[in-house]
């Protein structure tokens, strides 16, 4: 594996097991009788800065219902609009948000500070869909649909380019799936 994409996943993995030590937002709702379709929105309910400081159980909670689908670089825009259509008609799925690169390392440095981000000679962090599933026990079911996409950014013969709490990556804190 290149030096850059070691920084990738190293950088991917800090900043998801941030994102599950830290908690991920409001209560979990239960599911409606009748799914609607799911909402793109600019930050997923319950896992902004204000639900976390207001009920960090609650926040917490809310992210391990997250699924988060990283993005290669370069896609067209035909490619990730296709894409959300697809996660928006998924009945398990309550609102998702599309992350660009650039917001992924300003988030990243809000998170970890900029002495490591100024050590970086490029963005290295990709784009992605934060995905929030009605109930946790959808959150594998969902994360899987992605494991063979095209415009996932995996590395060969893995499913690193999707990721979610109950991933043996993140539990075991391995670089290897």
């Amino acid at each position: 594996m290149s030096e850059s994409r070691c920084l990738l996943l190293l950088v991917s993995i800090l900043a998801a097991f941030a994102v599950v030590l830290a908690g991920c937002a409001s209560s979990p709702e239960s599911a409606p009788t009748s799914p609607r379709p799911a909402v793109s929105v600019t930050a997923l309910p319950g896992l902004t800065e204000q639900d976390h400081k207001a009920d960090p159980a609650a926040y917490r909670e809310t992210g391990l219902r997250v699924v988060q689908v990283f993005i290669k670089d370069g896609m067209p825009r035909a490619e990730k609009q296709a894409m959300a259509e697809r996660i928006a008609a998924m009945p398990e799925v309550e609102a998702y948000t599309f992350v660009t690169k650039a917001q992924a390392l300003a988030r990243f440095r809000k998170r970890f500070g900029e002495r490591i981000v100024e050590n970086l000679p490029v963005n290295p962090l990709p784009a992605s869909f934060e995905i929030l599933v009605r109930d946790i026990s959808d959150v594998v079911r969902v994360a899987e649909r992605f494991y063979e996409d095209p415009i996932v950014d995996n590395d060969p013969g893995t499913h690193n380019g999707v990721m979610h709490a109950a991933d043996p990556l993140l539990e075991a804190g391995s670089p290897n799936r």
